[in-house]
């Protein structure tokens, strides 16, 4: 079992595509991959820390990490 953290998902040119699925993993110099036994997983809950837009300039020169929840207005099909 694999822990794959930093990989890109991407949809399958259909053009190039050799098998019967819609997406594709791209791995690349970013992408971290862990062997991990099933004796070591503990499947844990996400902790967020959800910040209104209107604070947003509260965190423009700090290190530490937001999360955003975002809405699409208009989607547009992929180039």
């Amino acid at each position: 079992m694999y822990f794959i953290t930093n990989a890109l998902v991407k949809t399958n040119p259909t053009k190039l595509c050799l098998v019967d699925h819609n997406y594709q993993w791209i791995i690349n110099t970013r992408t971290v991959i862990e062997d991990v036994s099933e004796d070591a997983i503990s499947f844990h809950t996400t902790e967020y820390s959800f910040v209104p837009f209107d604070e947003f300039h509260k965190y423009i020169d700090l290190d530490d990490p937001i999360d955003v929840i975002a809405l699409a207005i208009a989607v547009q099909p992929p180039r």
